[in-house]
């Protein structure tokens, strides 16, 4: 009976802390789970969010938590070290040695499964389709007609690769041994439609949107329409977006280099989603939202995230990280001592910290 009553005042102090936590307009911190024999160094686990859910693939098993932090399920995992995408409705979990992908709801039903694709180097999401880079090339799995596609790639020269599954279109971003960077548009079926070779600087990312595609360089951000011509570019001068057109260049005639980053204007890190850059131009070291700059910053961040009233930031060479308010300025006892891995977004109200042995989720 004591031990009822024990247990019972536990639970009334934690909800009376989590009902306060959730009516202050402060994130607090509502909960944090640790992995336990999850993961370790070698096998740390890979941790994302969507649709209010958080997802968690360790070395044994794989995890999902609601917004608050709670587990909702867990099951056994197939294989140590698998890769995570997410999507709004669901989720994709690929093996890293057989290429193997399973993508599942967030309630853990099974909706598909793959078979080998052999090893695989990364795994992407595309609202719901799947792209996985293998040794031998890129397969996509497409959502609106649950088809597998295989494109022949010389991945050794592949920097990142996107796909639209409204277009049925694969950006792949290639370097050759000039350290000349190339955007080539390809269809399902492999076949280049269009391409372009930038004169200037190195290409890191790419992303398509349903009417664009945005190219991230080391000195700013190019918007492509899905012919590759040019609609507008953040920060770069006539001369630093100069391009060419290229005919059906082979990405496996390309070697390998590094490139040189203007100093002038760098980029530090790019958040696709919220459209957030950090980076210096003009002499200004600050966090911008394509050429608007929202505020200075007095070191480089590493990732910024978007949320209430405000942005959560993870500095580049430091592992500190806290909450600014729409100006920049810090809020009150949001500087995290710590130093997380990473920083994962729930919601606009909620985020999750993540360590090497454990989650801490906060929330408003």
């Amino acid at each position: 009976m004591k031990k009822f009553y024990f247990f019972l005042s536990v639970a009334i102090v934690l909800l009376i802390e989590l009902v306060m936590a959730l009516r202050s307009d402060e994130y607090q911190k509502i909960g944090t789970y640790y992995f336990g024999e999850n993961t370790d160094n070698k096998t740390p686990a890979y941790v994302d969010s969507a649709n209010g859910n958080v997802v968690v693939v360790g070395k044994k098993e794989m995890l999902t938590f609601n917004e608050i932090g709670e587990v909702k399920w867990k099951k056994p995992l197939f294989s140590a070290g698998a890769f995570l995408a997410m999507s709004e409705e669901d989720f994709a979990v690929c093996d890293r040695n057989t290429g193997e992908l399973y993508i599942l709801s967030y309630d853990g039903e099974m909706i598909y499964h793959s078979g080998k694709h052999g090893k695989v180097y990364k795994i992407k999401s595309f609202n719901g389709s799947y792209g996985i880079q293998t040794a031998e090339g890129i397969y996509i799995y497409s959502k609106s007609n649950q088809k597998v596609y295989f494109i022949e790639l010389n991945v050794g020269d592949l920097i990142d690769f996107g796909y639209s599954d409204t277009h049925k279109k694969i950006a792949v971003i290639s370097l050759d041994s000039d350290v000349n960077c190339y955007i080539n548009l390809l269809s399902v079926t492999g076949e280049i439609t269009a391409g372009k070779i930038m004169l200037e600087g190195l290409v890191f990312g790419v992303s398509l949107d349903a009417d664009s595609i945005r190219v991230l360089k080391d000195d700013g951000v190019l918007v492509f329409d899905y012919f590759l011509e040019e609609q507008e570019g953040y920060w770069l001068s006539e001369s630093d977006s100069a391009l060419e057109d290229v005919e059906a260049f082979s990405l496996k005639n390309s070697g390998s280099g590094t490139g040189i980053v203007d100093q002038n204007s760098v980029v530090y890190s790019y958040n696709f989603d919220d459209n957030l850059l950090c980076g210096k131009h003009e002499g200004y070291l600050a966090l911008w939202c394509g050429d608007e700059k929202l505020f200075d910053l007095e070191k480089p961040v590493k990732k910024a995230i978007a949320i209430d009233d405000g942005y959560l930031l993870k500095l580049l060479d430091q592992d500190t990280s806290y909450m600014v308010d729409e100006s920049g300025v810090i809020k009150p006892k949001t500087v995290f001592e710590d130093a997380p891995l990473d920083i994962v977004k729930i919601s606009d109200k909620a985020f999750v910290l993540v360590y090497s042995n454990r989650l801490d989720f906060f929330r408003r």
